[in-house]
């Protein structure tokens, strides 16, 4: 039992975080009508101020980690006009923490819509994206079901540490637009502040990868009065106009094969055109909400960005640049792999999703929204792999040798160090200190003796 619990988690982990898109593939929520929107706040020109209204859809009873959970599908029905939809799954003990998970691409069949019916019809794979804006006849973007069991079994590792969880769906497959994206994903903080009685509107995490980072991030810049507390978010696009240089100008020649570029992503630009036109011009007002100087002003503290060197997706330079702006509000830790070989790296995010047993980037996500949400006292349960932080140390080790400030790597480590974590070993289906994971970790990497104790002094000044 304990094996297939914890590969559960294993499993809702990876699912949670860095999309797979190394195919032409997306999924988000149709603007239905509405007035326009004002991209520095999210609300309509108008001036309207409806608060948004959910309808819970259905209630269910699913099990896991063998404790039967009660999940709710919810409709909400935005100021603007347009829906979200949400699954909420309640924590054992309320008022409970919760953590927000961003979903860009999953299909969902419960919503009473056609055009979620009609997707659900054709069934996971490639089919053309024609419900995007301004489809041209030849995308195509990849659809993936998720039953409302494998979204309660996505949520375990919140679960397990006494969170509820509520999944915020932008289902790309349905066309949608970047801006609709962004406030689906805001759309999630009205929810918890309408359910305060259950969920703690003061201890709230937000966690996605890829799209779904974008969704981390700019729903918690969109929000209102109910913010996160901190945001992880691995390898989001946080500035369309710095994006569209790289998609439309460098990558295209660098990149042997530039078809695939344009077809990977243009669906993503149909989607951003409605929202920032297309290409984003820097004078444009809807555009500054949508780069790194609009961000800065709009986000609360607590953002937490996680990014490979390889990724040709995103380029490192957005997290880079949106920590360096405002670094009072955003941090960010990096794989650092040296240059770039553009004939031979793949069209992704990067090896970091690659590390032995379980990714590094997993873990450091995992814990920085753990921390701030949980009780003083309480234990922080995740999971890793002394292999794998031997792999992100062997990163960091070459990056410093070559002359870098590494000290980006310093804040997830402690994150590890800290007494109240502990960690799951897939491999061998024992739990271990965090410390005493990283201990194994720095022997083998930096050489010595280490134990738990020297390992949480190291990091209280630096790297050895």
């Amino acid at each position: 039992m304990v094996r297939t619990l914890f590969l559960l988690l294993f499993t809702a982990l990876v699912a949670c975080g860095d999309d797979d898109v190394s195919t032409p593939a997306d999924a988000s929520t149709p603007t239905d009508g509405g007035p326009d929107l004002r991209p520095d706040v999210g609300v309509p020109l108008d001036g309207g101020t409806t608060p948004t209204r959910f309808e819970v859809i259905e209630e269910r009873s699913v099990t896991v980690l063998d404790v039967a959970r009660r999940v709710e599908l919810v409709r909400a029905t935005r100021s603007d006009g347009a829906r979200t939809y949400l699954a909420y799954v309640h924590a054992v003990s309320e008022p409970a923490p919760v953590v927000v998970l961003n979903q860009p691409y999953a299909g969902i069949d419960w919503t009473g819509e056609d055009v979620d019916a009609r997707w659900a019809a054709l069934g996971n794979g490639l089919h053309p994206d024609v419900d995007a804006p301004a489809y041209d006849g030849d995308d195509v973007i990849a659809y993936g079901a998720q039953t409302v069991q494998a979204a309660a079994d996505e949520t375990a590792v919140w679960l397990l540490n006494g969170a509820a969880a509520v999944h915020v769906y932008a289902r790309y497959y349905a066309g949608g637009s970047l801006m609709d994206d962004a406030l689906d994903a805001a759309t999630a903080y009205d929810f918890v502040a309408s359910r305060s009685d259950e969920l703690r509107v003061d201890r709230i995490g937000s966690y996605g990868g890829s799209w779904g980072g974008m969704m981390a991030v700019f729903g918690a810049a969109f929000a209102g009065e109910t913010r996160p507390l901190v945001v992880s978010a691995i390898a989001p696009p946080t500035d369309f106009v710095d994006l569209y240089q790289h998609t439309h100008v460098e990558l295209p020649e660098l990149f042997p094969e530039p078809d695939r570029v344009e077809a990977f992503f243009s669906t993503y630009w149909r989607r951003a055109d409605p929202s920032i036109g297309f290409p984003p011009a820097v004078d444009d007002p809807r555009v500054r909400a949508f780069t790194d100087e609009g961000l800065c002003e709009t986000l609360s503290p607590g953002v937490f960005l996680l990014h490979d060197d390889w990724d040709l997706l995103i380029p490192t330079r957005q997290s880079e640049a949106l920590a360096a702006r405002c670094p009072e509000k955003v941090s960010a830790t990096f794989w650092r792999r040296g240059t770039l070989d553009y004939d031979t790296t793949p069209l992704d995010h990067g090896p970091f999703g690659g590390e032995p047993v379980f990714p590094t980037v997993q873990t450091f996500a995992t814990l920085r929204i753990l921390h701030p949400i949980l009780d003083e006292a309480a234990p922080r349960l995740s999971l890793g792999h002394v292999a794998a932080f031997e792999a992100f140390l062997g990163l960091v080790r070459d990056a410093r040798t070559a002359g870098e400030d590494v000290s980006w790597a310093l804040s997830p480590l402690r994150d590890v160090a800290d007494a109240r974590v502990r960690l799951f070993d897939p491999s061998t289906e024992e739990f271990r200190d965090g410390a005493d994971v990283l201990a194994d970790a720095f022997a083998s990497v930096f050489g010595g003796e280490w134990n738990a104790a020297s390992v949480r002094t190291q990091l209280e000044t630096g790297l050895p």
